[in-house]
């Protein structure tokens, strides 16, 4: 696959190269919604960077359809267009005239992105449209593999996969899953406060109603003993999904700086004593940064 600047050219269609501009909007989508996986991207090698920042930019499209819609059957109606486009670009046909979803087909069509992974995002998707709240850690363990390891499973294929060798390629995609999806656990305790302005309620069900917590405690912001203990719980799964995560060989090992700047947070919330109301949602920008680059090149976190 032939590249030059932002542009990644196909093997087989050169007329289907993705442009400057296209990948530069990607980019700019990335960094804007998901700057954190943003900054991970930088660590890859530069030749696939662009596949990176469109995935991220398809990711941030889908993720948000429950912002953006004002009924669950939208939010269906706007995840079949994003299958549809997916399907229409493996199949060769009319690209869509958007500016993630174009690009979004030329990836697909170099090979860049593998479009199996990319339905199994959409799928996963659907759960944001179900109101009903997780019933315990297992469905929400679930929601997470199919979101956020799927995610970076995507990811460390488009960063280069890793050795040829089918054994370690397979250790590299189990170890992506874990990271992504002790990400994305760490992200859902992150955005406690956001869900619950919005009314949802992520947090399990389970061990919120043995500490005596209910759906008003969330709306409300209430730290309670409760609340608490569902934070731990699920503080407890990040970091058991990212202590598997680790080192395989291979351009995807580098993503690999997401964990430490996770656990940075975790410990945060530790500290706080499981309030995920009471927490930054984020790290700053310099501490993520001096973190990622403390992982890559001294291997600290990993």
């Amino acid at each position: 696959m032939a590249k030059k600047g932002n542009r990644i050219a196909p093997r087989s269609a050169p007329e289907n190269v993705i442009g400057e501009s296209a990948v530069e909007a990607c980019r700019r989508l990335a960094r804007r919604h998901d700057f954190e996986r943003y900054l991970a991207t930088l660590f890859a090698p530069r030749r696939r960077r662009p596949a990176l920042w469109i995935l991220l930019a398809f990711n941030a499209e889908i993720a948000r359809t429950r912002e953006i819609v004002s009924e669950a059957a939208l939010g269906e109606i706007r995840l079949q267009w994003w299958r549809e486009a997916v399907d229409t670009a493996v199949a060769d046909g009319p690209v869509r005239q958007h500016e993630v979803a174009a690009p979004l087909a030329a990836a697909l069509r170099a090979g860049a992105l593998e479009p199996a992974l990319l339905h199994r995002l959409i799928d996963g998707r659907t759960r944001d449209l179900d109101d009903a709240p997780m019933a315990d850690e297992a469905a929400l363990l679930d929601y997470a593999a199919q979101t956020g390891g799927t995610l970076a499973e995507a990811m460390a294929l488009a960063a280069g996969g890793g050795p040829a060798d089918p054994e370690t390629r397979r250790a590299a995609r189990e170890s992506a899953r874990a990271l992504g999806t002790g990400w994305a656990l760490a992200g859902i305790l992150r955005a406690a406060h956001f869900h619950a302005g919005g009314g949802r309620q992520l947090l399990p069900q389970s061990p919120l109603a043995a500490g005596g917590a209910g759906p008003r405690d969330l709306a409300e912001r209430r730290a309670t003993a409760g609340v608490r203990a569902a934070a731990e719980a699920v503080a407890a799964m990040a970091r058991d999904r990212l202590a598997t995560a680790g080192r395989t060989g291979g351009p995807a090992d580098r993503l690999l700086v997401l964990k430490p700047v996770a656990l940075a947070w975790l410990d945060r919330l530790e500290r706080a004593g499981f309030d995920p109301f009471g927490v930054p949602d984020r790290l700053a920008p310099a501490h993520t940064l001096a973190l990622m680059l403390a992982a890559r090149w001294f291997g600290r976190g990993l």
